[in-house]
């Protein structure tokens, strides 16, 4: 499932990197296909109850809820000043 948010910027990074767009969609589906999904990540360090799977140089911000994979952000993160 994606969010609106996280549709948008998919949309955006299409037109603007198509590879990246790529890499981060199959990244996204070979999340959703792990029965482990909850556990893979990287925890938020700003103490949301999301997780952060880095698709170099985009980082994907997603949840589980209710046994679903919600992509919740994507992030370019060459713009980010500290490490996520």
């Amino acid at each position: 499932m994606w969010t609106q948010l996280a549709t948008k910027q998919l949309r955006r990074l299409t037109e603007r990197a198509p590879g990246q767009a790529i890499a981060v969609y199959d990244a996204v589906q070979w999340l959703a296909g792990r029965s482990a999904m909850a556990a893979l990540g990287r925890a938020d360090p700003d103490g949301r109850r999301r997780r952060y799977w880095p698709v170099p140089p985009q980082g994907v911000f997603y949840a589980v809820r209710n046994r679903r994979l919600w992509v919740l952000e994507i992030r370019d993160a060459r713009r980010r000043r500290a490490p996520w």
